[in-house]
């Protein structure tokens, strides 16, 4: 089963500094924006969240390209997994989705990518040209995916521990004690230190580096029973 968690944004201004927080659902109306984050924070699950709420289509950048399911595509169009896309023939993927783009005149559509991916790129800044150009001044938005605040930290403890809101609390004080606080407010460390740890407080890892070592290992023994079992 998943979670739903409504996630919050800073969004930038011209000159590049951010804004307070912002629940990203009130963008519902804006043309088109770009989902900016670090590996892990959760950029693909807010896009499939979205995507239902809205009523759009979620699609991987690589799907988008090669032409699939365009015939069924409803904006707005989430459109994920930059990093997946390679350069084709000296374009790179932002050049290569401006195009596309164009074919469809310009739908509603999100776009997610890491931070320096987007930053500084001439064919980045074509594309909200693009936008801009059809839909005016404020059509298009540069959004920067907030770190997990300290009650989702608590809602995704719960969820992944399986356990109840004292002992996800528990976990997140222990966490914080060990100096490992900073795992907790990205999606893909906090899963992994829960991995790692569970419900064991005697197995803490001593460090970052212990933690992904720990849940690595902890992930290749559950599929490797799955394997021996099937």
């Amino acid at each position: 089963m998943s979670i739903r968690i409504e996630r919050s944004v800073y969004v930038s201004n011209d000159i590049g500094k951010l804004s307070g927080l912002t629940p990203i659902v009130q963008f519902q109306n804006t043309r088109a924006w770009v989902l900016l984050g670090d590996p892990g924070s959760g950029k693909s699950t807010t896009f499939q969240t979205l995507a239902q709420q809205e009523g759009g289509t979620c699609i991987t950048v690589r799907d988008f390209l090669d032409g699939l399911r365009l015939n069924n595509l409803q904006p707005p169009l989430f459109i994920d997994g930059l990093d997946e896309a390679t350069a084709i023939e000296g374009q790179t993927p932002f050049a290569l989705i401006r195009r596309k783009l164009l074919e469809l005149d310009t739908p509603t559509f999100r776009l997610s990518c890491r931070e320096a991916d987007w930053r500084g790129t001439v064919d980045s800044q074509a594309l909200q040209r693009l936008v801009v150009e059809k839909w005016g001044e404020n059509a298009f938005a540069e959004l920067h995916l907030a770190p997990l605040n300290a009650q989702e930290v608590l809602q995704f403890a719960a969820h992944w521990l399986k356990s109840t809101d004292e002992v996800a609390q528990a976990f997140v004080k222990e966490a914080e004690h060990r100096d490992l606080d900073g795992l907790l407010t990205n999606p893909q460390t906090l899963r992994m230190l829960i991995e790692a740890v569970g419900n064991q407080s005697d197995d803490w890892p001593q460090s970052k580096a212990e933690t992904y070592s720990q849940a690595c290992a902890k992930l290749v023994k559950e599929q490797n029973e799955e394997i021996n079992s099937s």
